[in-house]
């Protein structure tokens, strides 16, 4: 079997021999940019621990667009549990025909995902899902990401860097058009550069699907504010504000104040205005702009001191941020130094 994906003699598919043991799943995920654990067989001797879980066809792929895609077409072996970390993203996971799938989503949300529908994932900060497989399930999954750093589309990115507020799991209308469009990613004749075609063609739509049934079920974050709420919320407030260059996580952030992640999440727009990671990049962006112009930092140096890994991310964030790229504001700044040198 092959799939608009198509078969690749490089990385982006990793098989063993069309079996896939815990070992070689858990290399496809990270192939994919998140971790994955797996628990089983849970249904074999210890002796056969790395038996494998399941049989059948994965492809993955990087689309020119900065979504990634992933296809498979798989049957169970073995029972098993499976727990993977999922990074900032809106992932959108179909199930065009098979077994259910239920997911666990960081613990406190649960959402299944039966045959012929679709869901979008939202994760505002890395996202836990655990999900079980029984021997004899099979199914057909297409996984859709797109992650704010990675897009190619400044748009999209932006757009999806002010949505990814909160972690949630919502379904998406599949269109007749788009579940057409699933099952052509699985015809064997689309191979090549039609096959990577449709795939583009396929996950722009299915994203445009999710950004649209997201507006549609656009919620209200309200929530009661006690004054303990408040002075926990200001201690998290400091903390961003006092490690703007740290790599924060919400998780994190909400255990050092006794606070589920979602209380979090709702009491700190409640209190502060903003959402935790909005705050957050707004801060960063204005202790940038003032280095900058009145520090003398390099654009490099704003990017590294304000927790931005690579200057382009840093740059494009900046730009959104104030109409304006980075090395304006600092030869600006300049400028205006020598002038008033020069009086």
């Amino acid at each position: 079997m092959s799939v608009a994906l198509g078969r690749r003699s490089d990385r982006a598919v990793i098989a063993n021999g069309d079996r896939y043991s815990p070992s070689s799943l858990a290399d496809i995920a990270s192939e994919w940019g998140y971790s994955c654990e797996m628990s089983g067989p849970t249904d074999v001797r210890p002796t056969q621990e790395d038996s494998s879980l399941a049989a059948g066809f994965i492809a993955t792929q990087k689309l020119p667009s900065g979504l990634h895609v992933c296809a498979s077409d798989l049957t169970t072996l073995h029972d098993n549990e499976r727990m993977g970390l999922a990074k900032r993203s809106l992932t959108i996971a179909i199930n065009l025909d098979g077994s259910s799938i239920t997911y666990e989503i960081d613990d406190d949300q649960t959402v299944s995902l039966v045959a012929e529908s679709a869901v979008a994932l939202s994760a505002a900060d890395d996202m836990r899902m655990t999900s079980s497989y029984r021997r004899g399930d099979s199914s057909r999954i297409l996984v859709i990401q797109a992650c704010p750093a990675s897009v190619m589309d400044t748009e999209l990115a932006e757009h999806l860097d002010a949505h990814l507020q909160e972690t949630t799991a919502k379904p998406v209308p599949m269109s007749c058009r788009a579940r057409a469009l699933t099952r052509e990613l699985f015809a064997p004749e689309h191979t090549g550069l039609v096959g990577r075609l449709l795939a583009e063609s396929c996950a722009l739509e299915l994203l445009a699907c999710a950004i649209t049934a997201q507006q549609a079920q656009g919620r209200s974050t309200g929530c009661p504010i006690h004054s303990r709420d408040v002075a926990k919320i200001h201690r998290v407030r400091d903390n961003l504000l006092a490690n703007l260059d740290a790599e924060h996580h919400l998780c994190d952030l909400a255990r050092d104040v006794g606070m589920s992640t979602s209380t979090l999440k709702c009491k700190f727009a409640a209190v502060i205005g903003q959402p935790v990671f909005q705050f957050l990049r707004d801060k960063r962006l204005a202790r940038a702009r003032d280095g900058l112009q009145h520090e003398g930092w390099t654009v490099s140096q704003a990017a590294y001191y304000v927790g931005y890994r690579h200057a382009s991310n840093f740059a494009t964030a900046f730009r959104r941020r104030f109409g304006v790229a980075p090395t304006s504001t600092r030869r600006s700044s300049r400028e205006a130094s020598v002038t008033q040198a020069a009086e």
